[in-house]
Parts: C-alpha cells; sequence; structure tokens
C-alpha cells in the first residue's frame, strides 16, 4: 500500500503539500517495511517535490544508522575479547597441566564413582550417566548447546513436515482442503511445537539450567534424612501401642 502510494505522489505533477509528505514518510517509518533509500529513490522521481519535504525523515534515518553502526561496533569488541579468551583457555588446555577435582556427576547431581568419564571443560559424569545422555563418545553433552540439539532437531523436523505438505498439496485435487488439515494439526502453530520442546527439554538436565538437575541430590537427601531417624513411623502417626518391642513392654524387665 505505502509503495503505491509513493508512486502515486512521485507522479503528481502540481505542487505537493509538504504536510501530507511528512505524515506519510512518518506512517512509512512507523511501519518499517520499506528501506529508505526506495522511499527516496521513488520520491526523487518527482518534479515537483521539495528537499525540505524529507529533510527529517533523512535525518532520523541518518541518526538510526549511526546508532546501529555504534552497536555493531561494540559487537565487535566484545566478540574479539570473547575470542582473545578462548585462544588462552585452548593455550591452556594445550600446555598446561589440568587438574581435575569434580566430586560430582554433572548429569545426576550424586557423588562421582568409578567409572567416570571426564572432560576438560570440568564436567563429569558417571559411565552410565553419561551413556544416557550423550549420542557422541567425545562431546560433553552439557557443552554441546541447546541451540544445537534443537537446531537439529527442528530442522529434521521441519523438512518433513515440509516435503510431506509439498507432496500432498501437489498430489490433492484441492489444495485448500490439504492447507486446512495442515493448520488443524499445529504444523503451523508455534506455539504448539514450542510446548513440545519445553515437555522434551524437561526430561533433559542439561537444557536451560545454569547448574545441572538436582532432583536425584534431593531424593538422596530424603533417603538420608530417613536413615538418621531412628523410628520413621513415629513422624507418620504411628500407634507405639502396637510396638512389641517399647520400653515397658517386655514381661522380663524389671
Amino acid at each position: 500500500m505505502w509503495l503505491d502510494t509513493l508512486v502515486h505522489v512521485s507522479k503528481v505533477e502540481g505542487a505537493i503539500d509538504e504536510n501530507v509528505i511528512v505524515k506519510m514518510l512518518e506512517g512509512i517509518e512507523a511501519d518499517g517495511k520499506l528501506q529508505p533509500l526506495v522511499v527516496l529513490e521513488i520520491l526523487s522521481r518527482s518534479s515537483t517535490l521539495k528537499v525540505a519535504a524529507v529533510k527529517d525523515y533523512v535525518i532520523r534515518w541518518l541518526d538510526a544508522q549511526k546508532k546501529q553502526i555504534e552497536s555493531d561496533r561494540k559487537a565487535i569488541a566484545e566478540g574479539e575479547r570473547r575470542v582473545e579468551e578462548i585462544d588462552k583457555q585452548m593455550e591452556s588446555l594445550k600446555f598446561n597441566v589440568q587438574v581435575l577435582q569434580v566430586n560430582k556427576c554433572s548429569a545426576c547431581d550424586t557423588a562421582l564413582q568409578l567409572p567416570a568419564v571426564h572432560f576438560l571443560c570440568r564436567h563429569s559424569y558417571h559411565v552410565h550417566c553419561f551413556e544416557s545422555y550423550s549420542d557422541k563418545p567425545d562431546v560433553c553433552p552439557a557443552c554441546v548447546g541447546p541451540m544445537s540439539r534443537e537446531t537439529s532437531r527442528e530442522s529434521i523436523s521441519d523438512k518433513a513436515a515440509y516435503q510431506m505438505f509439498h507432496k500432498e498439496l501437489n498430489g490433492a485435487v484441492n489444495g485448500l482442503d490439504v492447507i486446512s488439515k495442515y493448520i488443524r494439526s499445529g504444523v503451523f502453530d508455534s506455539s504448539r511445537r514450542n510446548a513440545q520442546k519445553k515437555d522434551d527439554d524437561d526430561m533433559n538436565p542439561f537444557v536451560d539450567r545454569g547448574t545441572l538437575s538436582t532432583k536425584s541430590s534431593d531424593s538422596f537427601i530424603n533417603r538420608t534424612s530417613m536413615t538418621k531417624n531412628p523410628n520413621a513411623f513415629r513422624s507418620s502417626g504411628y500407634d507405639d501401642s502396637k510396638n512389641p518391642f517399647k520400653k515397658g513392654t517386655n514381661p522380663f524387665e524389671e
């Protein structure tokens, strides 16, 4: 719509109200769908439009470009700093002795016992925990990154759904029926896919957690607390009168 309006304005032969142009440019800027260079190129075809009508629009665009350049420079500087840190870490891993003093499994968060698997990233695992969560024998499951797992999973599922959709669409008599079927099934519903992803991630202790799951440690603490209680049934409402070993029930006791 804005493109057609710009083309129409550029073809007007008579005088053009500058206020109308200013309002139109403000609307285009707020919409954000047209690039300023395209807007200026179309308006430059007008033989009656004055520069004053687009001056403020150009100034705002240049200011936005300047801010974007500053932001990009900061991002580049931060990236260079991180690269230097990674280079130092790599040098340390190559030439310095690495002391591994991890005492908990990074998967189940319980005491680490042999046999165990250690990585230079300071993550260690029980062998059975590592085999449960790792697809590759030389990759730490905690460091592989949720994005790589998500990208791999979504690329496979999206590609399969895309191919199936096109196959059915090309072979269908009524394409709208196929499209409506896929819409009802939730293929185009990102919220449903995100909900499924959340359910899958809840089963993985390495996703979206700064530290790993502590459910196992909680159950371990609960078991430990029960062993410390000499009578675990007393706190649960157990009737002591039915206990044959309670003091005073022994007929041979003086």
